[in-house]
């Protein structure tokens, strides 16, 4: 056992600076990952927003009323960016949307 007489700070001082450098190595990895993984989950955001917003226009330009048509287009290019919103309505029926 290396806590047995003393060797563990021993053990330290003859290889402190690799644990230390494994270490640093580590948490840079792990935050490497974290930024990765962020960016990996906010163009997955912004693609499904993107897709819904898509559908939303398409689904304007369907309608058969040109006045309901163009009034749910100028209502979908003034609403803010916001995919959630964009599948909250539609969802929800008799929305700009729909």
């Amino acid at each position: 056992m290396y806590f047995v007489g003393g060797t563990f700070p021993v053990l330290i001082r003859q290889h402190g600076g690799a644990i230390l450098a494994t270490l640093s190595v580590l948490s840079l990895l792990l935050a490497f990952h974290q930024v990765v993984l962020s960016a990996v989950q906010d163009g997955a955001s912004r693609h499904k927003a993107d897709a819904l917003r898509a559908e939303a226009k398409w689904r304007c330009k369907a309608l058969r009323d040109p006045r309901a048509s163009a009034s749910c287009l100028l209502a979908l290019a003034t609403a803010p960016y916001n995919g959630a919103q964009l599948e909250a309505d539609a969802r929800t029926p008799g929305t700009a949307v729909e």
